[in-house]
Formats: C-alpha cells, sequence, structure tokens
C-alpha cells in the first residue's frame, strides 16, 4: 500500500511504476499529510483501486497531477475543479464512468488533459474549446450516451 504519511513540504513526488495497490484516500486526504506545497504528484502505472478521493482543494499548488494506468473506479471528483494551477491532468487507463463533470472548465491553465482509455459517456463538452484556451493537448473517447 501507499504510506499513510509523507512529508508535507514536498514539492514533487515521483511513485510511477512501483506496485503499490489499494486506495488514494488514506494517502491524499491523511490530515496528517498537509500537501499545501506539492507541485508535482505522478502516481501512474501502479496497481491502485477505489474512487479517486475527493479532497483536491488540499493541493492548491498542484501543477501536474497523473494517476494513468491504475484500476481506479467512479467518477471524477468535483474537487479537482478546485485544483486552479494545473497544467496537466492524466486519469488515462482506469475504470472511470460518467460524463466530465464540468467543475473542470475552472481550470484555466491546463495544457494537457488526458480521460483517454475510461468509461466516459457523453460527447466532448463544448465548454472544453471555450473555456480552456490554453489547452493544446486533449486526449479523450467518450462512449454514446
Amino acid at each position: 500500500p501507499l504510506p499513510r504519511a509523507i512529508f508535507s513540504y514536498l514539492g514533487d513526488l515521483f511513485l510511477s511504476k512501483n506496485f503499490f495497490s489499494g486506495s488514494l484516500s488514506n494517502f491524499l486526504c491523511n490530515p496528517s499529510n498537509e500537501l499545501k506545497v506539492l507541485n508535482i504528484l505522478h502516481v501512474e502505472s501502479n496497481l491502485l483501486s477505489g474512487e479517486i478521493p475527493d479532497c483536491w482543494e488540499n493541493m492548491p499548488m498542484l501543477e501536474v497531477l497523473n494517476l494513468g494506468n491504475n484500476n481506479l473506479t467512479g467518477k471524477i471528483p468535483r474537487s479537482l475543479g478546485s485544483v486552479r494551477l494545473i497544467k496537466s491532468l492524466s486519469l488515462r487507463n482506469n475504470n472511470l464512468f460518467g460524463e466530465v463533470p464540468s467543475i473542470l472548465q475552472h481550470l484555466v491553465n491546463m495544457l494537457v488533459l488526458d480521460l483517454s482509455e475510461n468509461q466516459l459517456t457523453g460527447s466532448i463538452p463544448a465548454w472544453i474549446g471555450e473555456k480552456l484556451s490554453n489547452l493544446v493537448e486533449l486526449f479523450q473517447n467518450v462512449l454514446a450516451t
């Protein structure tokens, strides 16, 4: 499993391509982990499962988030819309479902958005082109509604 406690002053954290398993909740939403300065978080290509936690407001400085290539399920959490500085978000190759939440339209600094290889439904929202004007790469496949 991922560690329950980490150093709160970490700026960059790379835990990709390991065999970490279990939930992200205890790791990311643990009150003892003050992740207010975390800038980059890579935990791609592990064996993580469960839902993506809904506590992203605790990481206001986050610019890069990569949770791709895991076994994460559920819907994209609304609190991801509070990470206003984020430039790159990859949730690729998980088991996420539902529509792309409109709260993500507030991520106006986004350059790269990868939601591909999930079970998302609906069409690509019009607000992606309207609100995310800095976006240079979009990876999304959606299923018919």
